[in-house]
């Protein structure tokens, strides 16, 4: 992987953040929906727990009611046995109880089937006895049907005054359709414990009534089970609902080893505190939870692809007028100032940026064209300078001759000079036209040199906003490894939780020993004990879970360390690159000062070559004034002739320099393609 690449370089900055950011909005929202399915799973299962048991408290109620109903009937203390029988009878067909009978005070009862029988030594009629409410036993195995059977009595009063009891029996079959309607999940079911924990209504598995009990760790061996031992949480929920009265939601392994769950609510009857459980296996009640996950987590996928997407097309969308550019800035390196479209339009950044960069190659352009323009302009002004020295030195000679063929005349002296003094207007003409012209190509290398320098100042500009950018890269690198340090103090106080966690469930350990030897009077202070040891085991587990959480926290703040440190190496990258296009302006801005300075000497050249052509009137002005004086003073217009050689020498010389300096700024400035 490029990571030179800003492609790559988004990628790795920002997929980090999206994925994070999508595995802690995943999470929340499991988190969340989980809370809420299970509150709705267990608000479900109480409220259809709440409603199966009051619907066995209400029938219980109802038929308790009845018998003292039934007790008023003066018939059942009259002499009358056989009034009595008919009564019992009447009423139990009509009220549905499967036995009726009716009880003085010393326990003698007589049946609607006519027998007769006493019940003084039976608990529920000491209990009735005693407290004159009505009472609901334990259920029994009937004599004569070898059912279980729940016997209801209910106290009978005449004018306020207690005089006997009224009996009714029941088989608890008839709590089978109460059962029949809870439905919980797909398999899930219902059944009724009675206060000792045996199991007296099962129609899921009807061989456990009467032979499981919730409240002995061992299981019956009559039962076909999986397992030899009962639940320790099926049985400490039961005890804590039979203790306390209030509804309970337990995770227990049930007989055949299936994780199930269960919510046991009370039934509050006369006496009694029987239990109805409904429960269903942990499988069926998590599906929905585990299905939701599956669609977080597919959706959590979805979602991080769409953002990579995106991220790359964004990084995309960045890079490629930034390598547009750097293309571009690659041939004016090269020297190629041709005019060429670029393609990246906008009013961003990049836009302006793009904008910038095609004012400056058009400026830079125009610039070099006009220098090449110049230079050949300066080169044929030499040219002809050349000439123009060639033939003031030809006329020079011309003048020589003149001199010493005197004789010959005045007059054709004379014309000599006039034809000499129009070559040397012309000349010094053409000086002041290469002058001018040399002053025009200074102040545009003036101009260039003013461009290039804003040109670095924009670059001085880029790298202090980079190194700005490296600064805040440090300072958040500073800041997650200060929250490294702090995950690491979290540990260490989570170690501590859990070493002093270890040291609470020894010293509860011990605590229960010692409450063991005190036997009796230290069972309370064995249950505080065992309490605080679940407490102890529990704090140890948390800790242990922070710890996990706090490590993969520190393992997460050393990859952003490490992302950091990869950024700021690629911002010192950039700075270097951007050193790199100033080195390349510093050459230009050297090439264009010697350029300037090369002009300079021209110009200054061209200005000594016209002082030479004002000096070369001047002779020729003179040498006209003596032919015309005197054939005498030839001595003097030889001597002024002379001069006027030495001067045209000086010329040809200096236009000689000047085709020299034309030709070497003509060999700089063919190397720039515009």
């Amino acid at each position: 992987m490029n990571f030179k690449n800003v492609q790559t370089k988004f990628l790795v900055m920002l997929m980090p953040i999206f994925i994070l950011s999508f595995l802690i909005l995943s999470s929340i929202s499991y988190y969340m929906a989980n809370t809420s399915l299970n509150r709705a799973n267990n608000e479900t299962v109480k409220a259809m727990g709440q409603k199966a048991a009051t619907e066995v408290e209400q029938g219980i109620d109802e038929r308790v009611i009845r018998l003292e109903e039934l007790g008023t009937d003066k018939v059942l203390r009259g002499a009358d046995d056989n009034a009595k029988i008919a009564y019992l009878a009447e009423s139990q067909k009509r009220l549905g109880f499967d036995s009726l009978y009716y009880s003085d005070l010393n326990g003698n009862c007589v049946r609607a089937d006519g027998k007769h029988f006493n019940r003084a030594d039976r608990e529920y009629f000491k209990k009735v006895k005693e407290t004159k409410k009505a009472y609901v036993p334990s259920p029994v195995v009937s004599a004569d049907t070898g059912k279980l059977i729940l016997v209801l009595t209910a106290p009978a009063f005449e004018n306020g005054k207690f005089v006997g009891m009224m009996m009714g029996s029941i088989t608890l079959e008839k709590l089978s359709k109460v059962l029949d309607q809870v439905e919980f999940q797909t398999s899930g079911y219902g059944y009724i414990a009675e206060t000792e924990g045996i199991v007296i209504a099962n129609n899921k598995n009807p061989e456990l009534i009467n032979t499981l009990n919730l409240t002995e760790k061992q299981i019956n061996p009559a039962i076909k089970a999986d397992k030899t031992e009962l639940d320790k949480n099926l049985m400490a929920a039961f005890k804590t609902v039979v203790e306390k009265g209030t509804a309970e939601v337990v995770s227990y392994t049930d007989l055949f080893g299936r994780e199930d769950i269960a919510e046991l609510t009370p039934i509050e009857l006369y006496g009694q505190r029987w239990v109805m459980i409904i429960t269903a296996p942990e499988a069926e009640v998590a599906a929905p939870i585990k299905k939701l996950s599956t669609y977080m987590i597919g959706i959590s996928i979805f979602f991080i692809i769409i953002a990579s997407l995106f991220i790359y097309l964004f990084a995309k969308k960045i890079a490629e007028p930034i390598q547009l550019i750097r293309d571009e800035c690659k041939l004016l390196n090269d020297g190629d100032f041709q005019d060429k479209p670029l393609s990246v339009e906008g009013e961003d950044e990049f836009g302006q940026l793009a904008k910038g960069f095609r004012d400056m190659r058009t400026t830079l352009r125009t610039l070099i064209k006009k220098i090449q323009n110049e230079s050949q302009q300066v080169a044929s002004s030499s040219e002809m300078l050349k000439e123009s020295a060639g033939q003031s030195a030809e006329a020079s000679n011309q003048v020589a001759v003149s001199i010493t063929g005197i004789a010959e005349g005045v007059e054709k002296q004379s014309n000599a000079a006039k034809k000499v003094n129009g070559i040397a207007n012309g000349v010094a003409q053409t000086a002041a036209e290469i002058a001018l012209k040399a002053k025009g190509v200074g102040e545009v290398t003036h101009k260039a040199n003013g461009d290039v320098d804003l040109g670095r100042s924009a670059i001085a500009n880029a790298v202090e906003q980079m190194q700005q950018i490296s600064t805040g890269s440090e300072q958040i690198q500073q800041a997650v490894e200060e929250l490294a340090q702090g995950s690491q103090e979290i540990s260490n106080i989570v170690d501590l939780i859990a070493n002093i966690a270890g040291q609470t469930n020894l010293l509860a350990l011990n605590a229960a020993i010692e409450a063991a030897r005190a036997g009796e009077q230290g069972r309370g202070f064995a249950v505080v004990a065992e309490e605080v040891r679940k407490l102890a085991e529990e704090s140890h587990k948390s800790s242990q879970q922070i710890a996990e959480l706090v490590k993969r926290n520190q393992i997460d703040m050393e990859k952003a360390v490490m992302v950091s440190k990869d950024g700021k190496a690629s911002i010192i990258s950039g700075i270097e690159a951007v050193n790199s296009a100033d080195e390349t302006f510093k050459n230009i801005v050297q090439v264009i000062h010697h350029l300037s300075d090369e002009i300079a000497a021209i110009s200054g050249s061209i200005d000594s070559m016209a002082d030479g052509s004002k000096a070369m009137l001047h002779s020729i002005e003179e040498i006209d004034a003596i032919s015309k004086n005197s054939s005498a003073e030839a001595q003097s217009v030889s001597a002024a002739t002379e001069e006027q050689s030495a001067s045209m020498q000086e010329i040809a010389s200096a236009s000689q320099s000047l085709a020299h300096l034309a030709t070497e700024l003509q060999d700089l400035i063919v190397k720039f393609k515009v």
